[in-house]
């Protein structure tokens, strides 16, 4: 997290306009070999907690999810941090309080039930409130033609 805040500016260049990035003088390729690293270390530490294939979920889902709630990178990221914390302690507690349920399954699970409510009904990009607005717009468009 240190590393992420000290190169926070860095990583969003390198994540969104690259080549602007170098033409600045910044040292793309190493900020490149920095934020793998980083997602590696994630991943590697990850792995002890839900294994392998529960791991990509983990990764994309949180992200996911609270890109439905927010266009700023930096809500985005804490609201990512957040939803996987959630996930993590939930899931813990649910595999915790009945016998025979895996932990990391289970909060694969949380994190599917978030990310699911989260595209469903996310602020503005929620496909219930896009339903809602088209419906809205051809009930206005049928009053206005009638």
């Amino acid at each position: 997290l240190l590393l992420l805040a000290l190169f926070w500016k860095e990583f969003k260049l390198l994540s969104f306009d690259r080549d602007f990035g170098a033409s600045l003088g910044f040292p793309m390729p190493m900020l490149e070999v920095g934020i793998t690293l980083l997602l590696v270390v994630a991943i590697v530490i990850g792995l002890q907690a839900v294994g392998v294939v529960l791991m990509s979920a983990m990764i994309v889902a949180p992200a996911a999810a609270a890109r439905q709630w927010t266009d700023r990178l930096g809500l985005m990221v804490v609201l990512s941090g957040l939803f996987g914390a959630a996930a993590g302690v939930t899931g813990t507690a649910i595999s915790g309080l009945a016998s025979g349920l895996s932990t990391g399954p289970v909060i694969v699970l949380c994190i599917s039930g978030i990310a699911a409510f989260s595209l469903l009904f996310g602020g503005s990009r929620g496909i219930v409130w896009a339903w809602l607005r088209r419906w809205r717009n051809r009930q206005a468009l049928g009053d206005a033609l009638a």
